[in-house]
């Protein structure tokens, strides 16, 4: 993935931004009214927690042992919401790790990033919680 190329104009009331306009390196054109937009699951935060509550299958031999903990896991949203590229950062143990992977490749399309006015891919780093 590459660096973006923008170049861009603002007009501002009051010191706030009331509209951008931006455009890439191909020539492209682009209006925004805020610079920068996390991706996010559709419904957010409280829908994504509701996703992974109502899909996680938590591992049977991590129960039976009574084994918590937080798989942290890094993705791509990219540019059609879809997720992509996962890098695992914490690891309790190989069973929860690959049930939160299971989990994420799964997901609805997530609403992707936006920086300013073009849709791009971004990184996202999520903790998936494993509690009894």
């Amino acid at each position: 993935m590459g660096k973006i190329y923008l170049t861009y104009t603002e007009d501002y009331a009051d010191g706030r931004l009331i509209v951008g306009k931006s455009t890439d390196e191909s020539g492209e054109a682009f209006t925004y009214m805020q610079r920068l937009i996390q991706p996010s699951f559709k419904g957010g935060l409280a829908g994504f927690g509701r996703y992974l509550g109502d899909g996680i299958r938590y591992p049977q031999l991590a129960r039976n042992r009574r084994e918590e903990g937080r798989v942290v896991v890094s993705f791509m949203v990219k540019t059609d919401g879809s997720l992509d590229g996962f890098k695992v950062i914490e690891n309790p143990n190989q069973l929860m790790t690959d049930e939160a992977i299971r989990i994420l490749k799964i997901s609805p399309k997530w609403e992707p990033g936006v920086f300013y006015g073009k849709i791009v891919p971004v990184w996202y780093t999520v903790p998936v919680a494993f509690r009894l």
